[in-house]
């Protein structure tokens, strides 16, 4: 892509990558939230907890790759910095939240 994308173009390409990074965040987002919401039973209760880690493991796939999108080195200029914060809140948070978990 070229360094300067030219003002017609720029609209489509806030398009193109701005839906996938918002749909990637929002799944991000639901994967964050079913690992908040599994409440294991007890101690041995290995499901809930290994449920817990995939989702903070989806969770953080998810935000990895809608960071890469929108830091992509040809339309960087385009998306402004905000929307790598909420991947990143949210990797941190999952990174925590399993690590906790145990």
């Amino acid at each position: 892509m070229p360094e300067s994308i030219p003002p017609e173009d720029a609209r489509a390409v806030r398009w193109i990558v701005g839906v996938p990074a918002a749909l990637l965040q929002l799944f991000a987002a639901a994967c964050l939230y079913t690992a908040f919401a599994v409440r294991p039973a007890g101690p041995w209760d290995d499901g809930a907890y290994a449920s817990i880690g995939a989702a903070c493991v989806c969770t953080i796939a998810a935000s990895a790759l809608s960071a890469v999108i929108v830091a992509w080195p040809g339309h960087r200029r385009l998306p402004t910095a905000w929307w790598l914060v909420p991947p990143l809140a949210m990797s941190v948070t999952a990174a925590v939240l399993a690590a906790a978990s145990g």
